[in-house]
């Protein structure tokens, strides 16, 4: 099992000055590190929030110790993502502070625009036949998931935009099933064992 940050107060990154951000991410490191009695390398920002006006983050995450990130969303999203990142697969993010290996979420092309299917209410929101295919399609795909994308009896919350609350809840009621599924049709693995069958020495190199 690997253990990554994913920050303590779970604040969108954009949302923070270096400071603070910096502030929060020495807290969950400290925190899991104290838990697991084990070194946290691996990082992946509250909602995809490392943006283009934001990437100060990725050399603040490497001067705290972080090796892998899982920040980056090449798309364009409610929270924030880098609609300009075309790159696609493992890549290494170049610093002043140093180097950090990259996997991000991938995408598609459907009808001329990046289409994201692979975690969170993007599973929940397209059809498995549709998730099978487009995965067995691709050389790489990185999948993330939450507790409440699976838990249908959870709470409404008030004051949530009809948007929000379709992208929040809908598909709740065959997670579950469409999950067993993909777990049935795919072997996954970890990202330490996935970056460790990465020949980093290859991949793209990006100076951010």
């Amino acid at each position: 099992m690997v253990i990554g940050s994913h920050t303590n107060d779970h604040r969108l990154v954009y949302s923070q000055s270096p400071t603070e951000f910096r502030k929060d991410l020495r807290c969950s490191i400290n925190t899991l590190e104290n838990i697991i009695d084990s070194p946290i390398k691996t990082f992946r920002a509250p909602a995809f929030s490392i943006t283009e006006n934001t990437k100060w983050a990725y050399e603040i995450l490497i001067e705290e110790g972080i090796e892998i990130d899982l920040s980056l969303f090449p798309s364009k999203r409610d929270f924030g993502g880098n609609a300009n990142h075309v790159l696609q697969g493992p890549q290494i993010l170049k610093t002043p502070s140093g180097s950090l290996k990259e996997l991000p979420i991938n995408y598609t092309i459907m009808m001329g625009q990046k289409f994201i299917y692979s975690g969170g209410g993007y599973f929940r929101l397209t059809p498995y036949w549709l998730t099978r295919y487009l995965m067995t399609s691709s050389e790489y795909t990185m999948c993330y998931f939450h507790a409440r994308d699976f838990d249908p009896g959870q709470p409404v919350l008030h004051g949530l935009t009809k948007m929000r609350k379709f992208k929040s809840y809908y598909g709740l009621n065959s997670a579950w099933s469409k999950f067993e599924n993909l777990t049935k049709d795919f072997t996954f693995l970890n990202v330490q064992q996935a970056s460790a069958l990465v020949d980093w020495n290859l991949v793209p190199q990006i100076n951010i």
